[in-house]
């Protein structure tokens, strides 16, 4: 895990590029034990970085379901989340839509291809088999 990060910069502020920033926070979300869908799912809305939580939204219920739980996050965590918002906010799409996850190439939010790959490329940056990694490894950690 800690190599993926590496491989993302670690969260260090000098790094500002769009991808890199917010792969660096997907990959700390998901070790907070999200499944693939429920971070794909997620809205700006649903963080408050304030008290280091995020809503999440089970899978197949809508978003006025009382059965959403709240996920305390990690300090760094939270601090990947803050980094990337303020990215986030340079990007083409970053008023257009209200998920977290932004795609690249001007694109809107991030889908499960996307989520995909970006896991496959990190591994493989970090030095480990792209085979080995996806999506769901991560909340098991």
């Amino acid at each position: 895990m800690s190599d993926v990060l590496k491989a993302t910069g670690n969260g260090s502020p000098e790094v500002r590029d769009f991808q890199i920033v917010r792969d660096h926070a997907i990959i700390r979300v998901l070790t907070e034990g999200l499944r693939a869908e429920e971070l794909l799912n997620l809205r700006v809305q649903d963080l408050d970085l304030a008290q280091r939580t995020m809503l999440v939204i089970p899978l197949k219920m809508d978003r006025n379901s009382v059965d959403a739980r709240v996920i305390p996050l990690q300090p760094k965590t939270a601090k990947a989340l803050a980094w990337y918002l303020r990215v986030r906010a340079t990007h083409t799409m970053a008023d257009a839509t209200p998920f977290l996850w932004l795609g690249m190439r001007g694109r809107g939010a991030l889908q499960y291809r996307g989520l995909y790959v970006l896991v496959k490329k990190r591994a493989k940056d970090a030095g480990y088999d792209p085979a080995q990694v996806a999506p769901h490894s991560f909340c098991h950690t």
